[in-house]
Parts: structure tokens; C-alpha cells; sequence
């Protein structure tokens, strides 16, 4: 190999490398921005978010010493704070529908939520949306299992609430 096949070659590499690290840079600083926005907003209501995770354009944190659920999702403009010490449990709601595509079914996610469920049935169940494929893409991005590790978490919590001190 020529000198100038070798400088071509790398010159690519390197333009490869820094084109990854600043897509990588940009989505994180995104991510950043929305974090912070929400215990921002979250600290106006009074909340101080220990756990805190974002997806797409929704926010999920969790005040441990309030027992409260912060929701934030940004394309609706939209906050939720959800009293955890009077929900009796939690669950993923998927709210899909079947279509026969060449005489194979498959099954479209219209939405995914989660649901919460209170200890007194006079009080209505609450749920926040983490997708909908009438604002988002119709493609899912991990909001299934971002929705299964949350209510992991909240249902841990609100379990701990339960426990005899």
C-alpha cells in the first residue's frame, strides 16, 4: 500500500469514529437536558426525584420520602405526581389490536401505559402514558421494557410502604 492509500484509509476511520462519538454526545446531552428538566419541575411541586429515567419524550422519577411518582411527558406537556401511599399496586397496560397481514396475525401496540391502582375503590385508577403510536413513531423503542423495570420498582416500593416498621 501507497502512503496516500494509508492516509485515505485513516481519515475515513477517523471521520467514522468522531461521527459515532458525536451522535453518542448529542443523545446524551439530550438525555441530560430532560433529566434535569424534570427534577426542575419536579422540585417546584416540592418533590426531590431519587430514581429518575428517561424515554422518548417521557420522564419517570420517584420521590422515596414522599412515596410519589413523577411523570413528565414532554409532547403532551403534561406532569403527573402520583400518590403512591394510597395505591394498592401497579401494572403495564399494553392496548394493542390484531391485523391479518397475507393470512398471517400480528399484533399492533397502540399505546402502552401504566396503571395504578388505588386501595380505596372510590378513587378512580390512574395511568400515565409511556407510548402512543398516534404521537410517536409506530415503533416501539424499549418502552415495553421500560415499562416492565418501573413497575418493578414501584410495586417495590409500594410494598415497602406496607411493611410494618
Amino acid at each position: 500500500m501507497n502512503t496516500m492509500s494509508v492516509i485515505i484509509s485513516l481519515a475515513l476511520v477517523i471521520s467514522f469514529v468522531l461521527l459515532i462519538w458525536f451522535s453518542n454526545y448529542k443523545r446524551n446531552k439530550k438525555i441530560k437536558t430532560r433529566i434535569e428538566m424534570c427534577k426542575r419541575i419536579a422540585a417546584e411541586k416540592g418533590f426531590l426525584l431519587s430514581e429518575i429515567e428517561n424515554i422518548k419524550d417521557v420522564v419517570l422519577g420517584l420521590d422515596r420520602q414522599k412515596n410519589v411518582l413523577f411523570y413528565l411527558n414532554l409532547f403532551n406537556n403534561i406532569d403527573v405526581a402520583v400518590d403512591l401511599n394510597n395505591m394498592k399496586m401497579c401494572k403495564k397496560k399494553d392496548i394493542c389490536r390484531n391485523i391479518d397481514i397475507k393470512g398471517v396475525n400480528e399484533k399492533i401496540t397502540d399505546r402502552v401505559e401504566i396503571a395504578f391502582y388505588s386501595n380505596d375503590i372510590n378513587i378512580p385508577k390512574v395511568s400515565v402514558e409511556i407510548f402512543n403510536s398516534e404521537n410517536d413513531s409506530y415503533h416501539l423503542h424499549g418502552e415495553l421494557q421500560f415499562s416492565d423495570k418501573w413497575v418493578v420498582i414501584i410495586n417495590n416500593h409500594i410494598n415497602e410502604l406496607r411493611k410494618p416498621k
